[in-house]
């Protein structure tokens, strides 16, 4: 990983921080909301380790974590393959969404 004192040695422009970009901003309350909603309806029971919750929070939580590192990147490809990560991780989590709502008759079976 190359930080930005690196990156200005080595003749690359300088970035500005991962807080500022559009993408990372989204993901950060999506995360805390999920975070919010799974402990509603998914409480925790030591005994009975909800497998949805834990996956829910996790790609919710990977969206944010791949925009952080994708942005620490050097190269355009490594960064644009991490975004790709985020993108998916933001893709499950939606469809776990949709399942929960699907389960509880929320929107139609055809959707």
């Amino acid at each position: 990983m190359v930080n930005k004192g690196d990156k200005a040695k080595a003749g690359l422009p300088a970035q500005a921080g991962y807080e500022y970009l559009l993408a990372y901003k989204i993901t950060v309350p999506i995360y805390d909301y999920t975070v919010e909603f799974c402990k509603l309806h998914f409480p925790y029971h030591p005994n009975h380790p909800d497998r949805t919750r834990d996956q829910m929070v996790q790609a919710a939580r990977s969206a944010m974590s791949n925009i952080v590192e994708g942005n620490k990147h050097v190269s355009l490809k490594g960064y644009i393959y991490l975004v790709g990560i985020a993108r998916g991780s933001l893709e499950e989590l939606l469809k776990d969404y949709h399942a929960f709502a699907r389960h509880r008759k929320a929107i139609s079976q055809a959707n």
